[in-house]
């Protein structure tokens, strides 16, 4: 439970401003793949600025303004403080050959994200994004010492974005091992991906099924600007208990992977267990991996 009300929740909404050039005052119908990477991301923001289990229902003051500064970075609207709003992610994605209301597939939306944050001042991770299902650990330290650290050791918190494909119509069923192992290493934010054209963030899983927040919502917008006070436990305006499950083998191959790494140690030790074909964690061996490294 507690779990599930860490994650932030962004759904479909309407009546916010219009997303400029266009005339859409909503994203229903094509804004899901922004909204399941919002929550990727969202998450990734929440490990680095407020820990791994944070208690959702007692926030310190100094939680209190952190969380409502993530809240306020996914806000509906195209202020400049709102970085990651699907005004701001909609029209990045124009430089990508997508038109504002076209709907995005998870790889699109890793460089999207990576985009922006570029752009974020004093973003506080930096975003890598694998090429043709292979990380390349030169790559990764790179990105983590590369810009403004801060760590005692120059390295800056990294979040890993994987797009990977893992079949042809459907996940391939010798892939399935792997995608549950995923959810026992402790530096997975989760997978954006779904059904053809539907995508959900998965966090979790139990036996073959997954556990998903699904974006496919529609709410109003919420205007409040006043964000410390949209705290946890006084609305459901960005958290919620409703969890749905689905199985392995019904998901679209095609998904985001994600990782993040608070210190260098966490990436090693994550480097050293995904490679070692005896790990318990071994994602990257054998006749399938998820991905190269």
């Amino acid at each position: 439970f507690l779990d599930g009300m860490r994650r932030f929740y962004f759904t479909y909404r309407k009546g916010f401003a219009t997303i400029t050039p266009s005339f859409y005052t909503s994203d229903m119908g094509w804004g899901c793949t922004y909204r399941t990477c919002q929550m990727m991301l969202a998450e990734s923001f929440s490990r680095v600025l407020l820990g791994r289990f944070w208690d959702p229902f007692r926030l310190t003051s100094a939680q209190q303004a952190r969380h409502a500064r993530i809240v306020e970075w996914f806000h509906d609207s195209a202020d400049s403080s709102a970085y990651y709003s699907i005004h701001n992610m909609s029209r990045v994605a124009t430089y990508m050959d997508k038109r504002i209301g076209d709907w995005l597939g998870p790889s699109i939306g890793a460089h999207v994200m990576l985009r922006i944050s570029r752009m974020h001042h004093k973003c506080p991770l930096a975003i890598h994004v694998a090429l043709d299902q292979e990380v390349f650990t030169k790559e990764v330290r790179e990105t983590a010492f590369g810009g403004p650290a801060r760590g005692p050791n120059g390295w800056k918190p990294l979040l890993l974005l994987v797009p990977v494909r893992l079949g042809f119509e459907r996940v391939d069923p010798k892939y399935t091992e792997k995608i549950k192992t995923l959810f026992q290493i402790p530096q997975t934010v989760g997978l954006v991906g779904g059904k053809p054209s539907r995508s959900y963030y998965f966090i979790g899983r139990q036996g073959d099924n997954l556990f998903f927040l699904d974006p496919h919502v529609t709410r109003n917008f919420s205007d409040s600007s006043d964000f410390e006070s949209l705290g946890i436990a006084d609305t459901d305006e960005y958290h919620t208990t409703h969890i749905c499950t689905i199985g392995i083998n019904k998901l679209d191959p095609s998904m985001l992977i994600g990782f993040l790494f608070n210190t260098e140690a966490e990436w090693e030790s994550f480097a050293q267990a995904a490679t070692d074909k005896d790990s318990s964690r071994a994602i990257c061996t054998g006749a399938t991996p998820l991905f190269t490294l």
